[in-house]
């Protein structure tokens, strides 16, 4: 019989494997690749004495605007429509003077630039921050960590340590083709939504241990979408191709022991959430009868 649908909302990702090349671009032990952008001062390898931070980027900031670190080499590649997350941990020596609209990081792939906030003024450690990230072409992908402030102040300084860059996918669902992922607000959050990647048919899927005969009513909602459908399965059966956004509500009765899924259209554009499932029961033949076993 069937069970619930694990993580219907898209709540749960994994992170993949390590992208920035250099060990000491993320860990700042000795020279890297960083560079400066504007006229800020970089120091590698800065013990900022306290909380075990003996080895971080020191940002200086200059008397500019949009000034901060770059790491233009050594990045790692992205994928458009796939997501990311750029975690680090970071502190500001003094926050009086600096905007909070310009703690920023700024993601570059080619002629895709995507600016997200992402981090708050702090004095305080604030250890593993995560911006999650949602490429916009396929590429090398470039970072600019900002540290700017108000015209006419040049003492304020950002520390950053423990930085990584890893790919983020789905934990509780299936997804070969590479057709879905993680959705992001493009403020740095993720938003629980399973985003369709264009250009991809593909189907995102999870085992909900259906048995043949099984009715199951099925509910999930479309958000996003400019183009194409997706169409649901259930145990070997298609479901009603949706092509429009709102929340539908269908039920479908299993054939076969196969897995939910949800098949997009090469085009199709939109997004997925809020999927639940509910066991209608086993529905049986006898002498032509039709009979259903409740449960």
């Amino acid at each position: 019989m069937a069970a619930a649908v694990t993580d219907g909302v898209f709540e749960a990702v994994t992170e993949g494997s390590e992208k920035v090349v250099a060990s000491n671009d993320r860990d700042f032990s000795g020279a890297g690749n960083w560079t400066t952008v504007g006229v800020a001062t970089l120091t590698i390898n800065y013990d900022s004495g306290d909380g075990g931070h003996d080895s971080t980027l020191r940002i200086q900031a200059g008397d500019a605007s949009l000034e901060g670190a770059s790491l233009p080499a050594n990045a790692g590649s992205v994928t458009e429509g796939k997501t990311y997350v750029l975690t680090f941990d970071y502190k500001y020596i003094e926050t009086t003077d600096i905007l909070l609209a310009s703690t920023r990081v700024r993601f570059l792939v080619g002629a895709d630039s995507q600016l997200v906030q992402g981090m708050t003024l702090s004095t305080s450690w604030v250890e593993n921050n995560k911006i999650y990230y949602t490429a916009g072409a396929t590429g090398s992908v470039q970072f600019i960590i900002y540290c700017s402030r108000s015209s006419g102040h040049a003492d304020n300084e950002l520390l950053i340590d423990n930085l990584s860059f890893k790919p983020v996918t789905f934990t509780s669902w299936n997804d070969a083709a590479d057709g879905f992922a993680p959705g992001t607000d493009g403020s740095g959050n993720l938003t629980n939504k399973a985003n369709a990647v264009a250009g991809t048919a593909s189907d995102l899927e999870q085992d909900i241990s259906v048995v043949a005969g099984e009715a199951i009513e099925l509910a999930f909602t479309v958000s996003d979408r400019t183009a194409d459908s997706v169409t649901p399965q259930i145990g070997g059966v298609d479901g009603t191709a949706r092509s429009g956004n709102a929340t539908y509500t269908e039920t479908i009765l299993a054939t076969g022991t196969g897995n939910l899924k949800f098949q997009k259209g090469t085009t199709f554009d939109g997004s997925i959430d809020t999927v639940t499932i509910t066991s209608l029961g086993v529905w049986r033949h006898r002498a032509g009868i039709r009979r259903a076993r409740r449960l």
